[in-house]
């Protein structure tokens, strides 16, 4: 009985020991892989960092940099948290290096400047900050606003077909990027000074500008004194002009004037562009279409390119542009 015990013990034994043995020639391979993948992370994390450091270092124009971005999407600026990256430079420096040539091409005897990477980053600059106004406005733009616009561009080219191949030969653009890139900010552009100049806080000052002046008029102060210095031009607008119709006046000023008397002088009259104080000088024969001489007292509201230039000037922007 012992020795069958001594043997039983012997042989579990071997067992185990085999299997141990075995555990361990099957956790080799494992580890052998996953000493593998750690050095392809290592080598990777090397090579990415080698790569930024080329990208952030060399100059935009050299070739190196051009292939790390096209597999890697670097930030070339930052507008607050959003991003420009190198691609979109590219984009539109070739598509402006393709139509400069064909300028040169055109017109040898002009000395044309060369394409300027640091001026088109600007405008991609802008044309963010710009769509983040926009937002702020909750606009944005529809398919059939950038066909608006279109329709008289592509129609002076004669077709459809015309345009789209003229984008093409001249900026190497499909439709869809031109769209993207040149139709959708104009028309965002657009509608973003709308919004801008009926934006009442933002016009408030040049509104309360014309309410001043037109308080000093009446306590007793002339009107064309008053009116010159508001003028930007330093004139008094309508001054010596003949009899303008009614109907090439805008709205509220043409309404204004007819319910004026010969001399009196207005409230602070709203336009899409501009704050008034009117004066009537005459009117015209009454049995005819209205006519006015009208003499005017102008504050003109703020419009979208200060706006940008104050926006510019707040954001947070950083560049990361060698040239």
């Amino acid at each position: 009985m012992l020795m069958e015990e001594i043997n039983e013990t012997s042989l579990e034994k071997e067992a185990c020991c085999s299997e141990e043995k075995h555990g361990e020639k099957k956790m080799a391979p494992q580890r052998f892989w996953t000493l593998v993948a750690g050095l392809l992370v290592v080598i990777f994390l090397l090579a990415a960092g080698a790569g930024t450091a080329a990208v952030y270092t060399l100059p935009v124009s050299d070739p190196l940099v051009r292939r790390l971005t096209t597999v890697f999407p670097y930030p070339i600026a930052l507008v607050g948290k959003e991003a420009i990256r190198f691609h979109d430079l590219y984009m539109h420096w070739d598509a402006a290096s393709r139509s400069l040539a064909q300028e040169r091409e055109g017109n040898p005897q002009e000395d044309l400047p060369d394409v300027s990477p640091e001026e088109l980053l600007d405008v991609l600059v802008q044309q963010l900050v710009l769509r983040q106004l926009a937002q702020t406005y909750g606009l944005s733009v529809s398919s059939v606003e950038v066909t608006t616009f279109l329709e008289p561009v592509i129609a002076d080219s004669g077709s459809d077909e015309a345009f789209w191949n003229n984008v093409h030969d001249r900026l190497g653009w499909d439709k869809e990027t031109f769209i993207r890139q040149v139709a959708e900010p104009f028309v965002l552009g657009q509608k973003t000074e709308e919004a801008v100049k009926k934006d009442s806080q933002r016009q408030a000052p040049f509104r309360q500008e014309a309410e001043a002046a037109l308080a000093r008029i009446r306590r007793g102060e002339d009107f064309e004194v008053v009116a010159s210095q508001v003028n930007k031009t330093g004139e008094v607008a309508g001054s010596g002009e003949d009899f303008v119709s009614a109907d090439v006046l805008p709205a509220e000023i043409a309404s204004a004037a007819a319910a004026l008397e010969k001399g009196a002088v207005s409230d602070v009259v709203e336009t899409a562009d501009a704050f008034f104080v009117l004066r009537l000088i005459d009117r015209g024969d009454p049995a005819a279409a209205p006519t006015y001489r009208l003499e005017a007292l102008v504050v003109e509201k703020v419009g979208l390119n200060q706006v940008m230039s104050d926006e510019l000037s707040k954001a947070r922007i950083r560049k990361w542009l060698k040239t």
